[in-house]
C-alpha cells in the first residue's frame, strides 16, 4: 500500500477528491491534502508521500513550481497533474518536472482511477528492482568474503556499478577473525545505520 497527498486551492475539490473515489481499492490507504502549492510543499517534505495528485494554476506557488522545488529538495515523490488550462506550454512545463500523468479539467474518476493504476505500477516495478539489486548485492558481498585481493576487489566494483548508489550514501565491510560472542556483534550492529548483510561463520 502507498500514501498519496492531494492538493488543491479549492475546497470544494480538494474534498471532491479525497472523498469520492475508494482510494485503498487503488492501494492508497493514507490519504494527505494540502490547501495550495505552499501547504502541499510543506507536507510533502514531512509525510514524504509515495504519489502527489495536484493542481497547477495556484496562488502563491503553482504547481510546477511545488513539483520543481520538491525534486531540487530530493524529493522521490510522484506527480500527477491536473489543470483546467488546455494549453501546451503546461503540458511541455509538467514533462520537464517528470510527471507521470497530467489531467485536464474537469476530470472524471474514471481518468483518476487510470492515473492512479499508472503510478501505482510504476512504484510496484521500482520495489522490484530494488529488490533484485538488493538480492544481487548479497550474492556479490558473499564473493567478497570468500575471496581476496583482485577477485574481492572485482566483485565490490561490480556491486557499486549495478547498485548506481546516490553519490551522498556510504558504505563500509567490517570483517572479523576474532571469537566474538553475540553481544558484542549485536553492539556493533546496533551501532551501524543500516545492516545490509551479516554472516557469522564459525571458529
Amino acid at each position: 500500500m502507498y500514501s498519496l497527498l492531494l492538493v488543491d486551492d479549492e475546497r470544494l475539490e480538494l474534498e471532491t477528491l479525497r472523498d469520492y473515489i475508494a482510494w485503498d481499492e487503488l492501494g492508497f490507504d493514507r490519504v494527505y491534502t494540502a490547501r495550495g502549492g505552499r501547504d502541499g510543499y510543506d507536507k510533502a517534505l514531512r509525510l514524504k508521500p509515495d504519489v502527489m495528485i495536484t493542481d497547477i494554476h495556484m496562488p502563491v506557488m503553482n504547481g510546477i513550481e511545488l513539483a520543481k522545488q520538491l525534486y531540487a529538495d530530493g524529493c522521490t515523490t510522484k506527480v500527477i497533474f491536473l489543470t483546467g488550462y488546455d494549453e501546451f506550454e503546461y503540458a511541455k512545463a509538467a514533462l520537464q518536472v517528470e510527471a507521470v500523468d497530467y489531467i485536464l479539467k474537469p476530470f472524471s474518476f474514471e481518468k483518476i482511477r487510470k492515473a492512479a493504476e499508472r503510478v501505482r505500477e510504476l512504484l510496484h516495478k521500482e520495489e522490484l528492482l530494488k529488490m533484485s539489486v538488493r538480492v544481487y548485492g548479497k550474492k556479490l558481498l558473499c564473493r567478497v568474503i570468500d575471496n581476496d585481493g583482485e577477485t574481492g576487489r572485482e566483485a565490490c566494483m561490480q556491486f557499486l556499478d549495478v547498485c548506481e548508489w546516490d553519490k551522498e550514501e556510504w558504505f563500509g565491510l567490517i570483517t572479523t577473525t576474532a571469537g566474538l560472542d553475540d553481544t558484542v556483534i549485536e553492539q556493533v550492529e546496533n551501532s551501524l545505520s543500516e545492516v545490509v548483510y551479516s554472516i557469522r561463520g564459525g571458529g
